[in-house]
């Protein structure tokens, strides 16, 4: 035996990974207090309740994988997807700036998304007096 001390083991429960989603859900409560409970549960296809008690890991409701990809599109920065790739080792990095083109599409695409198809249709038709 050697006479080198043993060091002390961590067991209270905790582990990187509880740690690590425990990260991950401040971060997904983020993203809800700036987009709001509702337009996150209606991006979500969730009732704001089940969407609520999930992030809060209430009543044993988890957080749906499935609501992964309205959470990342909404977060507004790269927090949430650096979070969430930050244990198998990727990094996330901010994509170049958009064409002009580019920029125009993903106008649209929001303007679709917020205020509907019939308010898109009537700004196009509008914009191209």
């Amino acid at each position: 035996m050697s006479d080198s001390p043993q060091l002390s083991l961590r067991y209270d429960g905790a582990s990187y990974y509880e740690d690590w989603w425990r990260r991950v859900l401040a971060e997904l409560g983020q993203v809800t207090t700036v987009v709001g409970l509702k337009e996150m549960s209606w991006t979500c296809n969730a009732q704001p309740s089940v969407l609520a008690n999930a992030l809060a890991e209430r009543d044993q409701r988890q957080f749906q994988a499935r609501w992964l990809g309205p959470f990342l599109h909404k977060a507004p920065d790269l927090e949430l997807a650096k979070l969430i790739v930050q244990p198998g080792g990727a990094v996330v990095q901010a994509g170049r700036p958009l064409t002009p083109e580019e920029e125009l599409a993903a106008l649209r695409e929001a303007i679709g998304e917020v205020c509907g198809p019939l308010m898109l249709q009537a700004i196009n038709a509008r914009a191209k007096r």
